[in-house]
């Protein structure tokens, strides 16, 4: 009976020493699915909301230069995140009548992962750039 304690005791103190081991593995991979999560959720959100201005700017005047800001803080407000305010909304109009084409660009919006250690391999700030373009509507 003895022996028999003693070898579950071993089994336990070795589980342990394992699981000490693989633990900071399991949490570096766990918090690096958060991260790509929030990458993807940050990136979809920003192609939403350059979506959203595009589709303004299609039926903007263009001729009107507060258009513009009012296309730059609609594609702010319609970002989800906390940095909104630093995004670098760009509008441009293109081509001749009867095929305007406007295009609405997110330039370099940051994105700083929770990882811990992850700047040593990668950046510590990704940025992205995020971009749509709609036909112009009006004549």
């Amino acid at each position: 009976m003895r022996l028999l304690n003693r070898f579950v005791r071993q089994q336990h103190a070795s589980a342990m020493v394992e699981f000490a081991i693989v633990l900071p593995f399991l949490l570096l991979l766990t918090l690096g699915m958060v991260d790509m999560g929030r990458f993807f959720l940050l990136y979809t959100d920003l192609n939403r909301a350059v979506r959203e201005g595009a589709r303004l700017a299609a039926v903007s005047n263009p001729a009107i230069g507060s258009e513009q800001a009012a296309i730059a803080l609609r594609v702010q407000a319609t970002i989800r995140d906390a940095q909104s305010s630093s995004a670098a909304v760009l509008v441009q109009y293109s081509g001749a009548k009867p095929l305007i084409v406007v295009r609405v660009q997110i330039m370099q919006y940051p994105f700083r992962p929770l990882t811990p250690g992850v700047h040593k391999i990668f950046p510590a700030t990704r940025t992205l750039t995020v971009g749509s373009q709609f036909r112009y509507e009006l004549n």
